[in-house]
């Protein structure tokens, strides 16, 4: 009895039983028992540098602040100009076109003594509608050559043919292009010369009704176009190139308050220096306003640690404690 009595004793007591081994774990052989691993924190702790590495990489690779500004400043003045000079060169460019359609209606309707000579440096050429005869009244010229050929091919047809394929270019004095292989584009214009008019011409048109074609080379419409397209360039590129400096210097004066704060911030965290402070560009100013609310912080930190540094639990040492959050006040 005593003997179980003891045995029950021991039991309670946390004494090892009979049967039982120290490998069991509840002999006094056996250590403390191990604390359960940290799987979660180190988890977390894990991902969390694992995406701080990450950021990390992608901040290397991003442009800055400033360049972003630049280069959407410049991006935005590109796309004006480009939006600019396609408007001008349409605009222009009609307003040419309609101005040559203009004058070749204008030349069309001259007298047969006036277009000899070939005025304003109009191409005329004619077509004797009776004797088939062609000719030219102008000095010789790609335009004039053009007109030329087309005199020829409408004295192979018949006179109603030939009118017939007058009026299907255009009407009379009224102006179409005339293309013709190996000769440039012509703005063209015909009109009837009478026989009665052709007697009083001294000989310059053969007797008989005729048909006048007068023209002019169609690229001198969009001449002066491809002057003011030139200069266009030429401006914006400069202009590009005078806001890439000046925008970079402009953009570097307004972002100057955010670097000085930033590194205001980075010698508190660094170094745990509480004295400094963040700088003061005016309430009026969006980095002025962030500074006033950043101060807070600072001085909060500064009335509420101590001035050096505070000392570790377990050695005893001192080591600055840089500020983790913002205190209130």
């Amino acid at each position: 009895m005593g003997v179980l009595g003891l045995g029950a004793d021991s039991a309670r007591d946390g004494a090892p039983s009979a049967g039982m081994t120290p490998a069991d774990g509840i002999g006094p052989s056996a250590g403390p028992a191990a604390p359960p691993p940290a799987t979660s924190f180190a988890g977390r702790a894990g991902s969390t540098l694992a995406s701080a590495a990450a950021q990390a990489r992608r901040g290397r690779r991003a442009l800055s602040l400033r360049a972003r500004l630049l280069a959407g400043l410049i991006a935005l003045t590109t796309v004006f100009l480009v939006v600019m000079g396609v408007v001008t060169t349409v605009v222009l460019g009609t307003l040419e076109r309609d101005q040559l359609n203009a004058e070749v209606k204008l030349a069309s309707r001259q007298s047969v003594m006036s277009l000899a000579g070939g005025p304003d440096g109009f191409a005329v050429a004619y077509l004797s509608i009776d004797s088939h005869i062609t000719g030219t009244l102008s000095p010789p010229s790609p335009a004039g050559d053009a007109l030329l050929a087309e005199a020829q091919a409408l004295a192979k047809l018949p006179a109603h043919d030939a009118y017939a394929k007058l009026n299907s270019m255009a009407s009379a004095t009224q102006p179409f292009d005339l293309t013709m292989s190996g000769s440039p584009t012509v703005l063209a214009a015909w009109r009837n010369v009478p026989a009665s008019i052709t007697k009083s011409t001294h000989s310059t048109l053969p007797p008989g009704d005729a048909v006048i074609l007068v023209g002019r080379d169609a690229s001198d419409a969009s001449s002066n176009v491809q002057g003011i397209v030139h200069a266009e360039l030429i401006t914006g590129g400069a202009l590009l190139a005078l806001l890439a400096v000046c925008g970079n210097w402009l953009i570097g004066r307004g972002l100057a308050p955010l670097r000085r704060m930033a590194s205001t911030a980075d010698l508190i965290t660094r170094s745990g220096d509480l004295a400094a402070r963040m700088p003061d560009d005016g309430a009026r100013q969006e980095t002025g306003r962030l500074a006033t609310a950043i101060k807070p912080c600072s001085t909060g930190y500064s009335s509420h640690s101590t001035p050096g540094c505070t000392r570790s639990r377990r050695s005893g040492s001192s080591r600055p404690t840089p500020p983790t959050s913002c205190a209130r006040r």
